[in-house]
């Protein structure tokens, strides 16, 4: 298993757009098995992927008040999302 992260402190740069495409691409064109985790709390790449507001999110795993596999949103046949809420 490969891990893959995109990382940066700038704004503006990119890193949702990046993220999404290279997982629909890795799903779609190579036939990879995907796991987007959103941890950005804008929730910027939960809400392109049209799971915000779902249930219940990557922070409240994080807070321990959910365990993580209530929180995994199936958003494509090979592709899945831990979404990010605002703290």
């Amino acid at each position: 298993m490969r891990t893959i992260a995109i990382a940066g402190q700038r704004s503006g740069s990119g890193k949702t757009t990046t993220a999404r495409c290279l997982g629909a691409v890795l799903a779609k064109e190579f036939q990879r098995r995907v796991l987007l985790v959103d941890v950005d709390p804008q929730a910027d790449l939960s809400t392109r992927c049209d799971v915000e507001g779902e249930g219940a999110s990557l922070a409240e795993v994080l807070s321990g008040s959910v365990p993580v596999s209530d929180v995994l949103v199936k958003i494509a046949p090979a592709s899945n999302c831990y979404p990010a809420t605002s703290l």
